[in-house]
């Protein structure tokens, strides 16, 4: 509270003069009211193909949400000092983006998601992108998290969907991709993954097709990964399907931002 009233000397009658009243009591001061948390946009969110849905969430529409949706960028720190074991294996086949193919039911990020809160549980399909502030490829940055014996402060980003159907109508699909071979697992940094990587999207073909005309922001683009064809998620039924079928309903993750 302001006090404009003067301070009173001895010399001045004090049943004369009126004085300030009792200072309040002090308070600790008010903590500003936390932001609301903004809700994910849903609408037209494609479903998440079923595996994918039991690995990472009770719903598909918990993970997958449009361009509209907050950033999708988030931090965790976890501490290996001990000597545990992250608990994650990684799909790095681009080389480029070290994506989480599986998170483990035991190891530190385990830990991490019992007591996270929703925007930060650790899932498949997430990438890390630096170790306190250190970038790398891939595999660098798959290889330094199994190296580091100290606290480490991650930064991740998750994935959104991107649901392409399509007819071919005597088109090329008009990609090139790549599968993981499990007979070459890596084991030292445990990369794995169910995924197709696509490497390149040709002009002329089906897949340019659909992002020329898609009102999606998102386009098809290099670097993204295909997690089911027609329903399937075994990488080379889904290389089979995607030769043979006119038709075809995919599943793409995309980590791009609103077509960037």
């Amino acid at each position: 509270m302001t006090n404009n009233a003067s301070a009173v000397s001895q010399d001045e009658d004090l049943h004369a003069t009126v004085l300030p009243p009792p200072p309040e009591p002090w308070m600790p001061p008010k903590q500003p009211a936390a932001a609301e948390k903004v809700q994910p946009t849903i609408e037209d969110t494609p479903p998440a193909p079923a595996w994918y849905t039991i690995l990472c969430c009770s719903s598909a529409q918990d993970r997958f949400s449009g361009p509209s949706v907050s950033p999708r960028t988030y931090f965790i720190a976890v501490d290996r000092s001990g000597g545990a074991s992250v608990g994650l294996a990684f799909d790095v086949l681009d080389e480029s983006r070290c994506v989480i193919s599986q998170v483990k039911p035991e190891g530190l990020i385990a830990d991490w998601n019992k007591t996270a809160s929703p925007s930060q549980v650790v899932s498949p399909g997430d990438h890390i992108s630096e170790i306190n502030g250190i970038s790398g490829n891939g595999r660098e940055i798959a290889s330094k998290l199994m190296d580091w014996s100290s606290k480490m402060r991650l930064t991740i980003h998750r994935p959104q969907m991107i649901n392409v159907k399509l007819a071919k109508k005597g088109k090329m699909l008009g990609v090139s991709m790549a599968a993981h071979d499990a007979a070459k697992s890596d084991e030292d940094t445990g990369t794995s993954t169910k995924m197709l990587l696509i490497t390149a999207v040709y002009p002329n073909g089906a897949v340019k097709s659909w992002n020329d005309e898609s009102a999606n922001k998102v386009k098809v683009a290099a670097g993204d990964r295909i997690v089911s064809v027609n329903g399937l998620t075994d990488q080379q039924t889904m290389l089979q399907t995607l030769k043979t079928s006119e038709e075809l309903d995919m599943h793409i993750m995309s980590w791009k931002l609103n077509g960037s």
